[in-house]
């Protein structure tokens, strides 16, 4: 009997959106220990040892043979020593970057970073509200639902 394994879809992105994600965040924060948190995080991505699904981001960690996969739904948690004790862990903000990334690309391409569907323009009526814009995943209509300006 054979097993099927499903293989995660990965979410598009370019090194140009995550060096946007990184200058974005490190023109945010005014803690040292923050702006080397994403420093770290910046440079372990460079190397290219991570996935992200849409999910989940899997991180291999830069100092032992460890796999961290850190769920992207606040509040996201590692199991990586730092973490553990409280202190800012690099894999979580490896991971805000890069869905920060996914979510850049998707904004300039028009495609919901789930699913890869075109994102298209729906209106619905709302009771006092009137007709309003939404922007949704073409695909089954369940991801990126975001009100259009």
């Amino acid at each position: 009997m054979t097993q099927s394994t499903t293989v995660p879809q990965s979410i598009e992105f370019t090194r140009e959106d995550v060096a946007a994600a990184v200058a974005d965040a490190l023109a945010k924060v005014t803690d040292a220990t923050w702006t080397r948190a994403i420093s770290r995080a910046a440079s372990n991505l460079a190397a290219g040892q991570f996935l992200y699904d849409g999910h989940r981001v899997t991180l291999r960690s830069a100092s032992s043979t460890r796999v961290y996969h850190i769920d992207v739904h606040e509040p996201m948690k590692c199991s990586c020593k730092a973490h553990e004790r409280g202190l800012v862990c690099w894999h979580i903000t490896a991971a805000r970057l890069i869905v920060r990334a996914a979510e850049r690309h998707q904004e300039r391409s028009g495609r919901c970073p789930m699913c890869h569907a075109p994102i298209v323009g729906q209106q619905y009526y709302i009771g006092g509200r009137g007709y309003v814009y939404f922007d949704i995943c073409s695909g089954d209509g369940s991801h990126n639902v975001t009100q259009a300006a």
